[in-house]
């Protein structure tokens, strides 16, 4: 006698992949029909100027610092005296005025001993009788004068800032002369000046 075994069948199931491409395919062709394509940055339809090319006149730009420059000049006869010499770069002595040119500030004759300094005119000790030769100064009035000028001009274009002041210094010039120049920054309200001295060599 025979005993019959059941015997299982296994069938696979497969996942059908037509109704989920026909779903891609649906989708992708929706969103080529509703995208909007950005236009080139850099594209800008104008009409430019023809009569007008490499010859249009660009407005300078003037640089905003004043840099003095303190030099010592001998006097050819007699070493131990002579003259301390101010100038400046871009010098600009009227608003209207372009700046760009050197100028030199007038000196005064400190040999007499006083000479009028600051705002109130008062007469400040040099030359004979302090430890120091005869000479002349620079008229520190002009320079004062100059430095209300320049910073005023600053201040209008509301940078919020002080005028930038650099004084180059030579050798064998006072440092009363450099004094007198931070001390007149000083009281304008100048804040940014700067010291500048010539190098010297390491032996």
């Amino acid at each position: 006698m025979r005993i019959k075994q059941n015997k299982r069948v296994i069938e696979e199931s497969e996942l059908d992949m037509t109704p989920m491409i026909d779903i891609v395919f649906q989708l992708l062709i929706f969103f080529l029909l509703s995208a909007k394509f950005i236009a080139l940055e850099g594209q800008l339809s104008s009409y430019l100027p023809k009569d007008r090319g490499l010859q249009a006149s660009f407005s300078k730009i003037e640089p905003d610092e004043v840099i003095f420059f303190l030099e010592w000049v001998a006097d050819p006869v007699n070493d131990k005296t002579g003259r301390v010499r101010c100038q400046t770069i871009n010098y600009k002595p009227s608003p209207g005025a372009a700046s760009g040119q050197d100028h030199e500030f007038e000196s005064q004759d400190a040999t007499v001993g006083q000479v009028e300094y600051g705002p109130d005119r008062r007469l400040v000790q040099y030359g004979e009788g302090v430890d120091m030769p005869g000479y002349h100064i620079p008229n520190f009035t002009n320079i004062e004068d100059y430095l209300n000028f320049r910073h005023g001009l600053y201040e209008t274009k509301g940078s919020g800032k002080s005028i930038p002041v650099t004084i180059n210094v030579s050798d064998n010039v006072p440092m009363q002369m450099v004094a007198n120049i931070v001390d007149i920054c000083t009281r304008i309200g100048i804040t940014n000046v700067t010291i500048a001295a010539k190098e010297i060599p390491i032996d």
